[in-house]
């Protein structure tokens, strides 16, 4: 009953478990140098550096941001392909 009456929280993707080991790859996969994301005010550096961070030490909030980045990344593109020329 406690979870019925308490207020709203959101909840976290448990992303080092849905990937385990495929993480770094899937981030340089999608994220590539990170210089899609320049345009939009990004470093690449900052990018590389978080990748190389979460694939040297694999801790969860490397791998929120990196998340964070690659849903940044994907919703831009959308925008940007939707929109009218």
């Amino acid at each position: 009953m406690e979870v019925l009456a308490r207020t709203k929280q959101g909840f976290s993707v448990p992303l080092d478990m849905w990937f385990a080991k495929k993480l770094p790859k899937f981030f340089r996969e999608h994220l590539g140098d990170g210089n899609q994301l320049a345009s939009f005010g990004i470093k690449p550096s900052a990018v590389g550096s978080l990748m190389d961070l979460y694939s040297r030490y694999g801790r969860s909030d490397h791998c929120r941001r990196l998340w964070a980045l690659v849903v940044l990344d994907r919703s831009l593109r959308g925008l940007i392909q939707s929109s009218p020329s």
